[in-house]
């Protein structure tokens, strides 16, 4: 059984409709951002899953990277990485909220970790 299969026999039908935020607060992030979004994307195998990232003022091609990749893109009006947390959950459509730095890069079953 290929790891997709396994980690999607391991889910319970119950929680498919569980939409999933993940909030990203960003400034001048361009060396990580990129394959943060991607390993996010590759790996929302199972929940509906919202990228959201919320820029602070970034100064090189953070936002740029970020809007070829995250379902939405802000800039915060305010600098600050609470701030900008705040502010994208305030904009997020997701059930459940996962709040992570720009360089994260979660396993391949981190949906599953979530649901149990």
């Amino acid at each position: 059984m290929q790891n997709n299969e396994l980690l999607q026999s391991s889910l319970k039908p119950r929680a498919q409709s569980l939409k999933i935020s993940i909030i990203i607060p960003v400034k001048n992030e361009e060396e990580t951002i990129g394959r943060c979004l991607i390993n996010l994307r590759e790996s929302s195998l199972f929940y509906e899953t919202e990228i959201v990232v919320v820029d602070g003022g970034s100064t090189d091609n953070t936002v740029m990277i970020a809007k070829n990749i995250a379902d939405k893109v802000f800039v915060s009006p305010k600098s600050g990485r609470s701030y900008q947390m705040h502010w994208g959950a305030c904009r997020a459509a997701g059930d459940l909220l996962l709040f992570l730095h720009a360089d994260t890069l979660l396993p391949q079953n981190w949906q599953a970790v979530i649901e149990k």
